[in-house]
């Protein structure tokens, strides 16, 4: 393959958890530049998403948006991050600013990218230019040279989807098979036609014998990415992983980590159950206490939510005894996934896929869309991961229109098609649609923000009523807040999940703000007082795993007995 740009270096060396040096890449000037890091710098702004936070304030303005040269693609893990004896360490950032926001995004997502970033010399890399042309950038820290390429050319369905082309590359870069000391991030079609474009992180699963993805999902960083001509990015180290951090006092780290991993094994399965289950455990819980979103979130609960509780992918879809840590050492084995999943709609109909997921998030916008139907969320699941779309946003979106249309704001004529709560092939046919950005699809592929202004002055046009007074009503159903759609849950008896809606810097996501939990399933916040303060030291938890490079869930969401003890819940 041959380079536009080539670097030789020398990967920095891990030292307790840093390598203080930051990859950048301008992929206008296509110049390579390595930046080191003064102790000041990593003492104050940790890593991961304090790293992401600072060189984004520094270096975009007020009048930055997402499609600027200036604005910058950041992904960063944290000092704790690829560090085997502790659960949990695959998580990295990825920072932005937002196309549904216009403002910093930043989203966390597992694999071994992150982790391979840093055995490769750096604790993180940003982007910033515009390609003209596809380009892929290819640190091989091994060889010691970061490479910037043309994005090489398959055939068709391999080039349009995230996975299959990141499988395609991995398999390319790796002398036609997988391996453990490679990964990659990539952005599938659906990233160039809507607002909320995910990036997939793919690495190898040897239990599965595959390529395995994850997702950093939220507010569009993906959209970025295409928009920026960055293909994927691929990574290579082959440093043993075992201490590859070379952590300060390594005998610490392997006790705490044992004693930690001996309460996840015990108390897990007495609680959320993630190692069985993973998040979709979640559903049944959403739905007893009227939080599962129906109908646009119009509903809590329905009698036909017990078609999506975790029993039925536990028993009909998720791979049994197989361990789903999305990076080594973690027990909690929460990644749960599903082969041979026959894809009955859409263009790949009749092929048969590896599904990652479904997570919580991914069940309930099915269930926000009136759609019950288990089979069908693992095909939206994959289609949403292939095109590279957020299935949140993609969901809430579609649910949105629904109500629209249930409530006279829409109809077939401006759709092109019936589009009603429960009906799988017409939300399938708009999933397609905004991947592709066609019909209907450039519409709600603009997110629910732009996609209510649309709806508003169309009505207004063709029934002769103000803008702003259907405006007005439509705010009363859009589930949006700061230009992100809301995450799946009910919020309207939760004051303290709306005040972390409200707070949280990149909008209605639930990894900076998920007080619903203890809210209103544990009760544990009866006052005003409770959930003010809540309101003030949860962000500050959630925050701080995004720099270190923890996963929450084995960390905050698995309740360690000794937890009680604590002052705050």
């Amino acid at each position: 393959m041959i380079s536009i740009r080539q670097l030789q270096y020398e990967p920095a060396e891990v030292k307790h958890g840093y390598t203080d040096t930051i990859l950048r890449v301008d992929l206008s000037t296509k110049k390579i530049n390595l930046t080191k890091l003064s102790p000041e710098f990593r003492d104050k702004y940790i890593g991961g998403r304090g790293y992401a936070l600072k060189l984004i304030w520094d270096e975009t303005t007020g009048l930055t948006r997402y499609d600027s040269p200036e604005n910058i693609l950041v992904m960063a893990s944290g000092p704790l991050g690829n560090e085997p004896g502790f659960p949990g360490t695959g998580k990295f950032v990825v920072g932005t600013i937002s196309p549904l926001t216009g403002t910093f995004i930043d989203s966390n997502v597992g694999g071994h990218f992150g982790p391979l970033l840093k055995l490769a010399g750096f604790d993180a890399i940003a982007v910033t230019g515009i390609s003209k042309q596809d380009v892929v950038i290819v640190i091989d820290g091994d060889e010691g040279t970061i490479s910037l390429v043309p994005s090489p050319i398959y055939m068709k369905e391999i080039d349009e989807g995230a996975l299959s082309f990141g499988e395609a590359l991995l398999k390319d870069m790796n002398g036609g098979g997988f391996s453990s000391s490679i990964a990659a991030v990539t952005a599938g079609k659906g990233a160039l036609n809507a607002r909320f474009g995910i990036i997939n992180s793919l690495y190898y699963d040897k239990k599965r014998n595959r390529i395995r993805a994850k997702q950093a999902g939220r507010g569009g960083t993906g959209t970025v990415m295409r928009f920026k001509g960055l293909r994927a990015i691929v990574v290579r180290s082959s440093l043993p992983k075992a201490n590859g951090n070379n952590a300060a006092d390594f005998k610490t780290v392997r006790r705490i980590g044992s004693e930690f991993r001996k309460m996840l094994r015990k108390h897990d399965p007495e609680q959320l159950n993630l190692s069985s289950c993973g998040t979709t455990s979640l559903s049944e819980y959403m739905d007893k206490f009227h939080i599962f979103p129906v109908h646009n979130y119009q509903y809590g609960q329905s009698p036909n939510s017990s078609k999506l509780f975790a029993e039925v992918f536990f028993k009909k879809y998720f791979s049994k005894k197989v361990p789903d840590g999305c990076y080594f050492g973690c027990c909690l084995a929460c990644a749960k996934g599903a082969e041979d999943v026959l894809l009955q709609r859409g263009p790949y109909a009749g092929r048969r896929v590896s599904v990652d997921g479904p997570e919580y998030e991914t069940v309930a916008a099915l269930s926000s869309m009136g759609i019950f139907n288990p089979h069908y969320v693992m095909e939206y699941n994959w289609y949403c991961d292939e095109y590279g779309l957020d299935s949140i946003s993609t969901g809430v979106t579609i649910s949105f229109l629904m109500e629209c249309v249930q409530r006279g704001y829409l109809d077939a004529d401006d759709i092109g098609y019936d589009l009603r709560f429960g009906d799988i092939d017409a939300a399938d046919r708009l999933l397609h649609e905004i991947a592709s950005g066609a019909g209907f699809g450039k519409i709600a592929g603009q997110g629910v923000a732009r996609s209510k202004l649309w709806v508003a002055r169309n009505y207004s046009a063709r029934h002769g009523v103000p803008e702003e007074q259907v405006l007005a009503e439509l705010n009363k159903f859009a589930m949006e807040t700061k230009g992100l759609e809301f995450s799946m849950y009910v919020t309207k008896e939760s004051l303290a999940q709306q005040g972390g809606y409200a707070f949280a810097l990149k909008g209605p996501q639930h990894d900076e703000a998920w007080l619903i939990f203890i809210d209103q399933i544990h009760k544990e916040l009866p006052t005003f007082e409770d959930k003010a303060r809540a309101l003030r030291w949860f962000p500050l938890i959630r925050t701080w795993f995004n720099a270190t490079g923890l996963c929450k869930l084995p960390w905050i969401d698995v309740r360690h007995p000794e937890a009680a003890h604590t002052k705050e819940p």
